[in-house]
């Protein structure tokens, strides 16, 4: 009797650990860990631009709106949030609410999080003129403001969540990592500023520098692990399951390029020069590098007609969209179209926006599989709920498209 007392009681606390500790995977949302798709630009905190969405290969227009929007559009349950701050309707493209009045425009795009938007947003006192940074929370439904904390002086170029703890960028002050639950900074790190855009494996968080280097920095105590400061103009750092891939240019040097780090140690394992900045469209925007499965992808609009020069520099006439062999960083293909974006994987197919057209190209072989006409320029990608929402145009005079 003793011994079957022990095992059910044994039983029930296991039950109750499993219980407690499914609950607690639960608040850490996992609408944002399993499938953040647009709340995280390019689709993950890795950043690699690979989306587990299910596309039509033969896709309709389903709406489209005006929706002047100055960064990355992002989404909360069913709507589509814009900066400036208003919220659209995913199914019909109808507006929602506009918050645009009371929070102007935003240096870079609003972050969403468990029901939140969280943006910083920088206040001038009129007195004395001083500058204070402060951490907004609106409320998705609605775009309604009800929290502010005070973070530092400086212009704020960012918020990454990982796992409820929001990672802030302020121009200057450095990072500062902010626990969401408990309302405590757990820790700040003043050597590193004015980055932008943040990336991570979940052990490390990786970002570059507009003004030079590459650096990785341990997520629990924000110490630095490694870094490189041999270039400078870098994007985004792509997470992969070895290395970590950036673009660059060197100093003192107009050749552009791509470089692959091991994400451990920092050891260069392969770089590649071109010769224009990968990705570097018209509007003067940089497109980010996508990683899926063994192949890097990226974009390039070139210019003038370019000859091959050696055989790691690619710059065949009109750019287009490149392979490359994520282990080595040699060519696989290259499919000359004129592109306005970064290319984003669905399911082995490429989507890449340009003017007044969107294109679908294999994987494997860069071969177009079709093509879409809009009425504007494809400027943004953005896959959820099983569509894919285009942005036309660029700054306030863009419109938003939904296709499925």
């Amino acid at each position: 009797m003793k011994k079957f007392n022990f095992l059910f009681i044994l039983t029930s606390i296991i039950c109750i650990y499993s219980s407690i500790a499914t609950t607690a995977h639960a608040n850490e949302d996992p609408y944002y860990k399993n499938n953040p798709g647009c709340v995280i630009d390019r689709g993950n905190p890795e950043r690699t631009g690979a989306y587990n969405e299910k596309l039509s290969d033969h896709p309709k227009i389903m709406w489209e709106t005006d929706a002047p929007s100055l960064h990355t559009p992002i989404c909360a349950g069913n709507l589509i949030i814009t900066n400036p701050l208003m919220a659209f309707d995913s199914m019909n493209g109808k507006k929602v609410w506009d918050a645009s009045a009371n929070t102007g425009d935003f240096n870079h795009e609003p972050t969403y999080y468990n029901g939140i938007i969280f943006w910083d947003k920088m206040f001038r006192k009129e007195k004395d003129r001083k500058k204070t940074v402060n951490l907004m929370k609106y409320d998705a439904k609605t775009g309604m403001p009800f929290y502010q904390k005070r973070f530092g002086t400086n212009s704020a170029v960012g918020v990454f969540i990982y796992n409820n703890i929001a990672y802030i960028s302020l121009y200057g002050d450095g990072l500062t990592a902010y626990d969401l639950k408990t309302d405590k900074v757990l820790w700040k790190s003043n050597s590193i500023a004015n980055l932008e855009g943040i990336s991570t494996d979940g052990n490390m968080l990786f970002f570059a520098l507009p003004n030079g280097g590459v650096y990785a920095m341990d997520i629990k105590n924000g110490r630095l692990v490694w870094n490189d400061n041999t270039f400078f103009e870098m994007g985004f750092v792509t997470v992969g399951k070895e290395n970590v891939y950036v673009r660059f240019r060197p100093f003192l040097d107009f050749k552009e390029g791509i470089i692959a780090y091991d994400k451990k140690t920092g050891k260069i394992i392969w770089q590649r020069y071109f010769d224009y900045v990968p990705g570097f469209n018209k509007n003067g925007y940089f497109s980010s590098l996508t990683l899926h499965k063994d192949k890097l992808f990226f974009s390039n609009i070139v210019e003038e007609s370019i000859p091959f020069t050696n055989p790691t520099r690619y710059s065949p006439v009109g750019g287009g969209v490149y392979a490359l062999d994520a282990q080595t960083g040699q060519l696989i293909w290259h499919k000359e179209i004129a592109p306005f974006t970064a290319p984003i994987s669905i399911n082995n197919i490429l989507y890449v926006g340009g003017q007044n057209i969107l294109y679908a190209l294999d994987e494997d072989t860069g071969k177009e599989r079709w093509q879409l006409n809009v009425k504007g320029d494809v400027t943004l990608l953005m896959p959820y709920q099983n569509k894919l929402f285009l942005k036309l145009g660029m700054y306030k005079s863009g419109k938003l498209l939904a296709i499925s």
